[in-house]
């Protein structure tokens, strides 16, 4: 089950407030994965905030919802320490892998080859 890449608060985090179906996420047997989005400030919601602020969200949100897998693309990551700390908190394992298009193309939009890569390496 992946949760992301997306705008935290209107694409993500929204499956998680229906009580019925954040239970049945924190319940699943499926691995749970986070997709970290490649700039967190383009979304609006969540501008100026860290990428490892995004996950003490969703922990706060989903307190015991287990993450298996954060997979984030090491050169969009504002604070490596911080994201790892938040990943312990959540259960999960941090992936990085360079998820960006090849230099000068598509900025700002995970190329689904190498994201491919990098979630088929987590199941």
């Amino acid at each position: 089950m992946f949760l992301g890449p997306g705008s935290w608060y209107t694409s993500v985090l929204p499956h998680l407030l229906l009580p019925g179906l954040a239970l049945a996420i924190t319940k699943s047997a499926a691995k749970k994965i986070i997709v970290l989005n490649l700039d967190p400030n383009s979304d609006t919601e969540m501008s100026g905030l860290s990428v490892a602020r995004h996950l003490v969200v969703l922990a706060d949100l989903v307190p015991d919802l287990t993450i298996d897998a954060v997979i984030a693309d090491p050169g969009h990551v504002d604070d490596l320490d911080a994201l790892t700390r938040s990943c312990e908190r959540i259960g999960a394992e941090l992936i990085l892998n360079t998820l960006t298009y090849p230099r000068g193309t598509r900025l700002g939009e995970h190329d689904p080859d190498r994201l491919a890569v990098a979630m088929g390496s987590v199941l």
